[in-house]
């Protein structure tokens, strides 16, 4: 195990810590999926910096929640 402590604190610790054990989550899905949705027809124009555009296009609707062409409607609970 590797405690990581802040710069500024004291190398004398004593104290209680939080530890979390479990794996990393391979990236290789989520990676795919984000670059697929790049391939949206509607964001690539033929203009400069298109994939620039679209990247950012497609990071706003992330954030504002707007869904995506072909995903699944949100099961109502």
């Amino acid at each position: 195990m590797l405690l990581l402590l802040n710069p500024s604190a004291d190398s004398d610790f004593d104290g209680a810590a939080r530890v979390l054990v479990g794996e990393a989550p391979d990236p290789g899905p989520a990676a795919s999926q984000f670059l697929a949705v790049l391939n949206r027809h509607d964001h690539l124009d033929g203009g400069p910096n298109e994939f620039t555009r679209a990247l950012l296009t497609q990071l706003a609707e992330w954030a504002l929640g707007k869904r995506q062409p072909g995903e699944p409607e949100p099961v109502a609970g």
